[in-house]
């Protein structure tokens, strides 16, 4: 099986009518001045709960939020174009003429900015995608969660499954290539009869029924959502779901990239919390003028899922996505959209914590991807059937890792996207020496939730950026910062307004402060200095 690892660059300069039948294209328009929608009106076009995720992040609305205008699609359809989806985020639809002539008359309207080809690509066997998920496991441990254990524990996520915090009230879109069998499957029966799975919906087929096209996103699903108790229990059993098919595993086309997006933008206007996305994409076969994407090109800025995907948390979600198969091949590195600068990309591990060699490698140590790691070689997993399985890729570390994030964003709502995905960098197993090949490592979530709860405890407000804690200070004593600013100042003054030690620290979450408990005993002063933030802190010893 072949899961989207193509190109979403487009690199063609000209094509061939006569060559390529049932051709699509990306049109841009111009503007969205004359739209009938407003952003004083958002309840318009983006439900009450999508609202509150801005209003709760300070995320203002912006044109991009805005539906595409009407009146543009209408013109289009008036002169033989056929809609297959729209982007408000990108401000166009793909759409497929009817004709060459259709076609021309399109490209002359005065609502068109730009176009792009959307070509119809022929398969080819990939041999570094993950298999299917193949029966073999004979026996469970002695757990609630059975197979579910093994995943569970290397993240040490029963820690807070413990404390109650299973996904309860966050929102998961999984975008993926298919979900058949998931209503018949007796795991994931509660997701139906307690009404947690909403809103699905086919962006292949255009239409409401998600439960076709192939069994991949079954098995991702049973990374999560898994809730039989002694056969597998998910990272996040108790979340809610919306099951988005946007891969079309027949064919190998650009427009699976729009699909994503038309995805992704339907689940941000429903209020979703987290997206997961088992699908990666990084090459295409050559077809006319067609050349393979350069290794270059995923710099995060440049495909159109990848932007998509980084506009997605832009306005507060959480954009989980696996890194990609390609690390034993020729290409060897992630798939975007994982290169995205705010998208979580995730690599595979062996139940022993070593790193599958099919895990894509991160491009440059400079910009860190994959960003942690979870179990992807033999995951445990349940089958298109319901059974116990194992299955190898990324595209089921990923979705350990979202299930996992939702527990996070039920534990500390308040958390934005990043503050979350930081502290989760923070508490891997090789942050203080990260790499291209598992990142910052993996994480433990035991730890995640200790040191945001002693955020909470000793820094509530949202303005504060660091915190030293214990305080008065003693041999564990460390600053702790939200996220891991570029370069930090740090001074240490006492009560006499001496300057006791100045030094700088880069890219770092925490620093040791216990040296100062060897010092005489009183009142001392922390200034801290960031490029745009600075405060003063009293410390007691």
């Amino acid at each position: 099986m072949k899961i989207g690892f193509l190109s979403l660059f487009f690199l063609i300069s000209a094509f061939s009518w006569a060559q390529i039948p049932s051709t699509r294209f990306f049109v841009e328009f111009v503007d969205k001045g004359s739209s009938s929608f407003s952003l004083q009106r958002p309840s318009e076009f983006l439900s009450q709960r999508s609202i509150e995720r801005r209003l709760k992040f300070n995320i203002p609305l912006d044109s991009s939020d805005l539906p595409v205008t009407a009146a543009y699609i209408s013109s289009i359809q008036r002169l033989g174009g056929l809609i297959h989806c729209t982007s408000k985020w990108f401000n166009g639809v793909v759409v497929e003429p009817i004709d060459s002539q259709s076609w021309e008359n399109i490209k002359l309207l005065p609502c068109v900015k730009s176009t792009q080809p959307v070509f119809k690509l022929k398969r080819t066997d990939d041999p570094w995608v993950e298999p299917a998920a193949t029966e073999g496991v004979a026996s469970f441990p002695d757990s609630v969660y059975g197979i579910g254990l093994t995943q569970v524990k290397q993240l040490n996520l029963q820690s807070l499954h413990q404390e109650g915090f299973t996904g309860k009230g966050v929102w998961i879109a999984v975008l993926d290539a298919g979900f058949i069998n998931v209503p018949s499957i007796a795991a994931f029966q509660h997701l139906f009869t307690e009404g947690r799975i909403v809103g699905n919906r086919d962006f292949v087929d255009r239409d409401n029924d998600p439960f076709n096209g192939d069994i991949h996103g079954t098995l991702v699903l049973s990374c999560m959502a898994a809730k039989l108790p002694g056969v597998m229990i998910g990272t996040a059993p108790d979340a809610k779901y919306t099951l988005l098919r946007t891969e079309d595993v027949g064919s190998e086309r650009r427009i699976e990239e729009f699909n994503w997006i038309a995805g992704a933008e339907y689940a941000d206007s429903l209020g979703v919390d987290v997206f997961n996305t088992s699908l990666g994409y990084t090459w295409y076969d050559p077809i006319d003028s067609m050349q393979q994407i350069t290794q270059a090109q995923l710099d995060g800025n440049t495909t159109y899922i990848t932007r998509g995907a980084d506009l997605a948390a832009k306005k507060g979600i959480l954009v989980v996505n696996s890194a990609g198969n390609e690390g034993g091949s020729a290409w060897g590195n992630i798939s975007a959209p994982s290169d995205g600068d705010s998208v979580f990309c995730i690599g595979a591990v062996d139940s022993s914590g070593f790193r599958a060699g099919f895990s894509g490698r991160g491009l440059s140590s400079q910009h860190i991807k994959p960003n942690v790691m979870a179990l992807g070689a033999r995951t445990p997993l349940l089958n298109h059937n319901g059974n116990p399985s194992t299955g190898s890729g990324t595209s089921f570390s990923g979705p350990v890792i979202a299930g996992a994030m939702a527990c996070l964003v039920q534990a500390f709502p308040q958390k934005n996207n990043w503050e979350l995905m930081k502290a989760v960098e923070k508490s891997s197993s090789q942050f203080q020496n990260p790499d291209t090949l598992m990142g910052y490592g993996i994480p433990d979530f035991g730890k995640v939730y200790q040191a945001l709860n002693q955020w909470n405890k000793y820094f509530p407000k949202d303005q504060d950026f660091c915190l030293v804690f214990p305080n008065p200070v003693g041999t564990n004593s460390r600053i702790v910062f939200k996220e891991a600013y570029a370069s930090v100042t740090l001074r240490l003054w006492d009560s006499r307004g001496r300057l006791i030690k100045q030094w700088n620290i880069a890219n770092q979450m925490s620093e040791d402060l216990s040296w100062i408990s060897q010092m005489q005993q009183g009142a001392y002063f922390l200034d801290v200095e960031t490029e745009l933030l600075q405060t003063r802190i009293r410390l007691v010893h």
